[in-house]
């Protein structure tokens, strides 16, 4: 069998690069999904939907306004649907590095049931809330304010066995931890 390692932090954490890291310092059948996988292979009419994934506004704790994601009933039941077939993956052999936002309860029992009896770790990749801001308003490519709005509820009742911090270190300092800390190097072939 093999593992899972599960990057599970805001939007603009560094969570991509970090993942990208990983595989090239992994053995080669660390196979890459996260989010932005899924939400790529959803049906167009699943996209700012009710009963698919849409955006929604969330007031911040300072006062100011963020983004969140909310997930519908129709979504939610293909990314279980994922999370199942993500573990015969790892049941068959093949090993996992996930790129997740678990900003849903029902996203991190997904994960919990579909991995039950296999390995999966849980990395909380964490980024200063300026740096965060800055990463996301200079990609161009986010939803404004999602970083922040994430961040209420992403780490939200989840044991870690690692937790990193990208506001300072490159990605691939960051990936080099994760492999010497959680002694990865060690993970055999398929």
């Amino acid at each position: 069998m093999g593992i899972a390692l599960l990057l599970n932090g805001t939007s603009s954490a560094g969570k991509t690069s970090i993942a990208r890291g990983l595989q090239i310092l992994l053995p080669p059948h660390f196979l890459y999904f996260g989010l932005d996988t899924f939400l790529f292979a959803l049906p167009p009419q699943l996209h700012y939907a009710r009963d698919g994934v849409r955006y929604e506004p969330v007031s911040l704790d300072d006062g100011r306004s963020g983004t969140t994601i909310a997930i519908g009933g129709d979504a939610l039941a293909l990314l279980r649907t994922c999370h199942l077939a993500m573990s015969e993956l790892v049941r068959s052999g093949a090993s996992l590095v996930l790129d997740e936002a678990l900003f849903d309860e029902r996203l991190t029992h997904s994960y919990a049931t579909a991995f039950e009896g296999l390995e999966l770790r849980y990395i909380k990749v964490t980024c200063g809330p300026r740096i965060v801001e800055t990463r996301e308003r200079e990609r161009g490519d986010r939803v404004p304010g999602l970083a922040m709005g994430m961040e209420l509820s992403v780490h939200s009742g989840i044991k870690y066995d690692l937790e990193v911090d990208t506001s300072h270190l490159s990605a691939e300092a960051v990936a080099d931890q994760i492999v010497e800390r959680l002694e990865l190097l060690s993970v055999g072939d398929v």
